[in-house]
């Protein structure tokens, strides 16, 4: 059982408790307990890894200046060098 709990475990990506380790070995077959389940994880040092909590990165209350906003959605420039852009998204 403990390398079908173990195998459940690699193939959730790390992410499967035990609540969730159990069912998956109750849909194989085997009839055990959650607690069970619990104390061959804790003995295997098998734990789920969380979810990170959501973290605020934007700060709007700010005193910094801004920058005007020269473009105002006017894409298209009739002369060069009236507007420079650039992508910094990440592939």
């Amino acid at each position: 059982m403990s390398e079908h709990i173990q195998h459940i475990h690699t193939d959730s990506d790390q992410t499967y408790g035990s609540l969730r380790i159990q069912a998956a070995l109750v849909a194989i077959g085997f009839t055990h307990g959650r607690q069970r389940v619990v104390r061959l994880m804790k003995n295997l040092n098998i734990k789920a890894r969380r979810k990170r909590c959501f973290k605020v990165t934007t700060d709007s209350q700010h005193t910094l200046p801004i920058a005007d906003n020269i473009l105002d959605r006017k894409f298209i420039v009739i002369e060069p060098c009236q507007a420079w852009v650039a992508d910094i998204s990440v592939p």
